[in-house]
């Protein structure tokens, strides 16, 4: 017999798994993956991506790329833009302090002349390699309180004892959802923050056609962010030209942080 003790309960245990808070419920992306970037070599290996998508605009290239997809039966998609082979490249100099950008710097350069490629030391009559990196800052999370958890809590006990005294299945089912409901929230609060991110953005840039834009997010530990951080600001790609000295744009710096 249901006392009116235990449809107290019961109504605020109810209450309790419909939210406490008025605001929507976070809910989470399908599972990606996305890697990480955490010694010299991973640096490598993206300049060696970055010099291959730019070996493949050259005209000799894409020809044998379709040659080799046509032998397969498969379907080839051109550049839209082409390059001639004989043509220069220049790529941009480095922040002089941000370790990574100087190791890029280095590591790029070397890649695109061991495929071939010309490299000038002067940017007028080359095609430009731009590129930008952009840490981005997670706060060590922390678990975000909602008035009325430490209550919710105390009536959920209270009713797991109430059905316990008629139903040891079902004061089970409550308990399970109970903790799972307040273990889930307190395990997603301390997941964010524990990580770092940085984007690097390279462009290739003949006069005012941009073409080639590769993006790539990556994983960085969180002491790890010096490396990235930069020292002097970038102008924006829109405000640069072939030969012609800018004035860098203000910088901004961004962070993320936990609600």
């Amino acid at each position: 017999m249901m006392t009116p003790a235990r449809i107290f309960l019961s109504a605020a245990l109810a209450m309790l798994l419909v939210g406490c808070s008025g605001r929507p419920v976070p809910v989470g992306h399908q599972p990606t993956t996305q890697q990480t970037m955490r010694t010299a070599a991973h640096w490598e290996a993206l300049a060696a991506d970055t010099a291959e998508r730019i070996n493949q605009l050259r005209a000799s290239v894409a020809a044998e790329m379709e040659r080799e997809a046509l032998e397969k039966g498969l379907k080839f998609e051109p550049p839209p833009v082409l390059i001639a082979d004989d043509a220069a490249f220049y790529v941009e100099p480095p922040d002089p302090i941000m370790p990574f950008a100087r190791a890029f710097h280095q590591m790029l350069m070397t890649e695109l002349i061991e495929k071939g490629m010309t490299l000038r030391l002067q940017r007028p009559g080359a095609y430009t390699v731009h590129y930008e990196v952009q840490p981005v800052y997670h706060t060590p999370g922390v678990p975000n309180y909602a008035p009325g958890t430490i209550t919710g809590l105390g009536l959920g006990a209270g009713a797991i004892y109430g059905l316990a005294q008629n139903s040891a299945p079902a004061a089970a089912i409550v308990g399970g959802v109970i903790t799972d409901v307040f273990a889930s929230s307190f395990s997603e609060a301390l997941r964010s923050g524990q990580y770092s991110e940085v984007l690097v953005t390279v462009s290739l840039v003949r006069g005012e056609m941009v073409l080639l834009r590769q993006a790539r997010n990556y994983y960085v530990d969180t002491d790890e962010l010096f490396q990235y951080a930069a020292t002097v600001p970038s102008a924006p790609l829109a405000s640069r030209r072939s030969g012609v000295s800018v004035t860098p744009a203000s910088f901004r710096e961004f962070r993320v942080v936990a609600e």
